[in-house]
């Protein structure tokens, strides 16, 4: 019984520790590509012009289209016909129906949420002609690449252990069935629990910290502000988000890098959790 709950411990370790050097491999290629572009700094004053357009146009007709976001908007609704106003007594009579315009509204929504209203244009255009995206939209860049270098030695480390981990299971395994060799097997055992036990857990609550840190250094609301702002008519899109790729692509490669550090974190907690688990299971 003692040997068989042995082997599941053993072939515990191995599969997750292969998981999760698979995984740390993969995250320090996307920390690597945020590093990379959070170390970016911001453009000059001729290339932020470059993004301006040439030419100002109101945009009034957006904020006409707004101004009928309300909930009193209503159709009539009459058999196959729609007529975009209240019913009139007698088409209620006939048998039609008075619906709010449930289609306007989600439109209207989806486009209050990708665009900027002439007011909100104004407002950044001022501040984006003077110092750019990166201040505009409150982009911590330095402590996103402060903390994502951190972050990635932390992961080095970790994935170093896990190879560690792997190395001496398998030769306490080894000397288990081959040798029965009892003083090796409790020395590797010991190095195995002070590795596993100890070195996991400070890595895991460093990895858990700065994690948190990098994560309050990078608010969506930011990125959304920013990509909305080159709807803008005041706004060259093609050039705006040329000139600034660095910004997307961070976008881009943080979303990856934040979904594989939680399911590295999530792993690391489970693991040691059912490891301890089993122990205690041993043990009794």
């Amino acid at each position: 019984m003692e040997d068989s709950q042995s082997f599941k411990i053993f072939i515990f370790e191995i599969i997750v520790n292969i998981v999760l050097i698979a995984l740390f491999i993969i995250n320090l290629i996307c920390i690597s590509k945020v590093m990379k572009y959070s170390n970016n700094k911001e453009l000059s004053k001729e290339k932020i012009n470059e993004c301006l357009s040439s030419s100002y146009t109101s945009t009034t007709s957006k904020r006409k289209l707004f101004s009928y976001f309300k909930e009193e908007y209503y159709i009539c609704e009459c058999l196959n016909d729609i007529y975009y106003e209240k019913c009139s007594f007698n088409q209620i009579n006939n048998g039609c129906i008075i619906k709010k315009n449930k289609k306007l509204i989600r439109f209207l929504k989806l486009k209050k949420e990708n665009e900027m209203i002439k007011e909100e244009c104004d407002n950044y255009i001022n501040l984006f002609s003077q110092s750019g995206a990166i201040k505009t939209f409150n982009f911590e860049i330095n402590k996103i690449y402060k903390f994502s270098k951190t972050l990635f030695i932390i992961n080095i480390i970790g994935s170093f252990i896990s190879i560690l981990m792997i190395f001496f299971v398998l030769l306490n395994a080894a000397f288990i069935v081959c040798c029965d060799i009892k003083s090796c097997v409790s020395c590797s055992a010991i190095f195995v629990i002070m590795v596993e036990t100890i070195g996991k857990f400070i890595i895991f609550i460093l990895h858990l910290v700065y994690f948190v840190l990098l994560a309050r250094s990078h608010r969506i609301e930011k990125y959304k502000d920013f990509k909305n702002f080159s709807n803008c008519e005041n706004i060259n899109k093609s050039i705006y988000e040329e000139n600034y790729t660095f910004l997307i692509l961070l976008e881009k490669n943080y979303s990856k890098m934040y979904l594989f550090n939680t399911i590295i974190l999530f792993i690391t907690g489970l693991s040691f959790c059912y490891r301890t688990y089993l122990g205690i299971k041993k043990e009794n």
